[in-house]
């Protein structure tokens, strides 16, 4: 081509000014020797009659017309014929190689090897249509909105009718027919054929009336579901939102597009990015898009980074990933399914319509069918019941047939599930979501072990008889509709410190068999407002499904008396309060919560309790029993104690004679003496100095004289 003078010479100093129309004249013959029909340039009416009978053969030979990529994107995106010509001349350009010198040599220069509106303005020939082109490539306009093609800024100064502009890549492989998910999505992507067999749905009665809402919702024509609200599925995490998107999929025969959004803001920052990306995927696959993670991402975007955000600056970051949601799916021509995990957070204010709908935790009765389904009695031991399985845990259909799976990682196939392995796995679970705001105890002590009054003794005991026969009572004697009551068990252990309150709820959750968390103060009161709240909530639900017991250790930090608001802290503190009041009437699990202050305690949480135990400042009895305890370990080198008369001596709580038998073993140890009852009269007056009591003397310089003696072997 350089030789007959058509194309550039390599020495020409402007190369590519111009396009030579024997150029084109050479492609078009090329077109010709490859069997296409020759072009008469001046019968464009010929040219666009044969255009015409060639889509019309195209389409003839598809097996669906309404399948044909080109077609099903003009259609889902409404495109009019001017929209449809400009996605026309991208795809060219793309695709046919001999088409870009066209378009140079239409444009008149060499490096216009591409479409612009100027040429499609050139195209269309009408005044009214060339002037309306403009529009083509603003970024609302369909093309542009839904990710159709990509305007090259890279020269902004051109003029925008001489700007090019190109088909994205991922609508060029769905053009080409290639299905797959698209690459920039995968990680926070997944897409799912429907129609797939599915285990039956266990529905309770409100999650029945729930779901006959849905399908009214969902009864009408393919057309009219291209606008239906945004659907929004609450409830807590493993209740089924997911299936329920995918049920509805399938009843419009469409495949399923379930998206983390927060996964989806780290891969590629604002949600503005991002949320394009996945409507257009949603309309390129025929999918339902089912939006997870919402809820992860505003706590996040309300929280700010670590270094603090000032609140105006959270508040931006939040406004704008909800514009950046309402912006995708406003002109959406899909379905689009949000779920929400917190009970108390409310959907999204957007353009377009949004209906909620709860989808609520099972009952005892649907979780003890959700458990029979998981386990049917063939994959199981003959104790691992599932009657008693929804008795002792309340956990969602996800939850439940997550911990199956996990108890059944390391079994052999074929081998029956014993109950202690899925109690494991459950137990795990619980671990795993309550993070750091509570903390797994291990209690150790038993009965034997708890010095005390014999009336808070029978209280305590008590306390373990109204979790044994609660079911019976509330339930089994319909009580529960008669006074109102829940199954749920809260009481406050009350009384100076070192009595025994926090001892006696380790001893109580070993009774009962149920795990105990301390909650973590520190972690679960935070600054930022409405986290507090939410911790709470997580602990309560967590506990609830699982069947543990909650311990607020120093609860008149949380439980304490709301004040006349002077202040928005004064406000906000009050709602914390508030908030307390009504979960904690609504447990249904057991919470035990200690104070060393209980006028502190909000009153209104007197009638919400189900007791309240008082424990006393032992008395002499109790003293001595208490140094004869602490002091029973067989390998104690002891020597010679009267604790009797130590008891008398001090007036002590347990907690402070543990330091003082501690703090006399310690110093033995370093002088390699036997404790006795000097040196446990000496770590006794110690920790009353430090607990600021009276005390004769100066216990410490005592103990520095015996500190100094050199150190002897004593013999028991």
């Amino acid at each position: 081509m350089q030789q007959s003078g058509i194309a550039p010479a390599p020495d020409d100093p402007y190369p590519g000014a111009l396009v030579s129309p024997l150029l084109v004249e050479a492609r078009l013959r090329a077109r010709e020797a490859e069997g296409a029909a020759p072009i008469d340039t001046g019968e464009a009416e010929a040219l666009l009659g044969r255009a015409r009978e060639a889509s019309a053969a195209a389409m003839a030979a598809a097996s669906s017309p309404r399948d044909l990529p080109l077609e099903q994107i003009r259609r889902d995106h409404a495109l009019d014929d001017t929209e449809y010509l400009a996605l026309l001349l991208g795809v060219a350009a793309a695709t046919d190689p001999a088409v870009a010198p066209l378009m140079a040599y239409l444009q008149g220069h060499y490096e216009r090897a591409h479409p612009t509106l100027a040429l499609l303005a050139d195209c269309l020939g009408e005044l009214d249509l060339r002037l309306d082109v403009r529009r083509l490539l603003d970024p609302d306009a369909p093309l542009v909105a839904a990710g159709l093609v990509r305007v090259d800024d890279s020269k902004p100064a051109l003029e925008p009718l001489h700007r090019p502009y190109r088909v994205e890549p991922r609508v060029l492989r769905h053009i080409e027919g290639r299905r797959g998910l698209d690459a920039i999505l995968a990680g926070a992507a997944r897409l799912e054929e429907s129609g797939r067999a599915q285990p039956e749905m266990q529905l309770g009665p409100d999650a029945i009336a729930a779901w006959d809402r849905l399908r009214m919702l969902v009864d009408v024509s393919p057309a009219e579901a291209q606008r239906l609200p945004v659907i929004c599925l609450r409830g807590p995490v493993g209740a089924g939102k997911r299936r329920w998107a995918y049920e509805i999929a399938s009843h419009f025969d469409l495949r399923m597009l379930t998206v983390d959004v927060q996964a989806l803001a780290l891969a590629h920052g604002p949600l503005a990015v991002g949320l394009p990306l996945v409507m257009r995927e949603a309309v390129l696959t025929r999918s339902l898009c089912c939006l997870v993670g919402w809820d992860a991402l505003m706590e996040v975007r309300r929280q700010g980074p670590a270094d603090a955000q000032t609140e105006p600056a959270r508040e931006l970051d939040v406004a704008r990933a909800v514009a950046a949601l309402d912006g995708a799916v406003v002109d959406h021509r899909g379905i689009v399914v949000l779920c929400l995990t917190e009970a108390k957070n409310a959907p999204p204010a957007l353009r377009r319509a949004v209906e909620l709908i709860d989808v609520p935790a099972p009952d005892r009765a649907t979780s003890e069918a959700i458990w029979s389904q998981l386990l049917p009695p063939a994959s199981r031991d003959d104790d691992l019941l599932p009657a008693e399985l929804a008795r002792q845990f309340r956990l969602t259909p996800g939850r439940a047939a997550d911990a199956v799976a996990v108890a059944r990682r390391d079994l052999t196939p074929g081998m029956p599930l014993d109950a202690p392995r899925l109690t494991r796995a459950i137990k795990q679970q619980v671990q795993a979501s309550m993070g750091s705001i509570a903390r797994l105890r291990h209690p150790e002590d038993d009965w034997d072990d708890l010095v005390t009054t014999p009336e808070v003794g029978i209280q305590l005991r008590e306390l373990c008889h109204r979790y044994r026969y609660r079911q019976q009572v509330l339930e089994d004697w319909g009580l529960a509709s008669r006074f109102g009551a829940t199954l749920g068990i809260s009481a406050l252990f009350e009384g100076p410190p070192g009595t025994g309150k926090t001892m006696s709820a380790g001893i109580i959750a070993r009774e009962l068999g149920l795990d105990l968390y301390q909650i973590e103060l520190s972690q679960m009161v935070s600054k930022w407002l409405g986290e507090t709240e939410k911790n709470l909530a997580k602990v309560f639900d967590e506990a609830e499904r699982s069947g543990a017991m909650l311990l607020f250790d120093e609860a008149d930090s949380l439980f304490s008396k709301r004040t006349s608001v002077s202040s928005s802290n004064d406000r906000y503190a009050n709602l914390e309060v508030n908030y307390l009041l009504q979960r904690i009437e609504r447990f249904t699990g057991v919470a035990l919560l200690t104070t060393n202050f209980a006028d502190s305690i909000d009153s209104a949480f007197a009638r919400r309790l189900s007791m309240r135990v008082t424990f006393p400042p032992p008395e002499l009895p109790e003293r001595k029993r208490l140094w004869e305890t602490m002091l029973a370990e067989p390998r104690l080198p002891l020597g010679k104690v009267d604790c009797e008369a130590l008891a008398e001596e001090f007036e002590l709580a347990g907690g402070l004679i543990r330091n003082a038998v501690l703090r006399a073993a310690f110093l033995a140890a370093s002088r390699e003496i036997v404790v006795d009852h000097e040196l446990l009269r000496l770590s006794a007056r110690i920790e009353m100095k430090e607990q600021g009591m009276l005390i004769r003397g100066n216990p410490h310089h005592e103990i520095l004289e015996l500190l100094m003696r050199p150190p002897s072997v004593s013999s028991r």
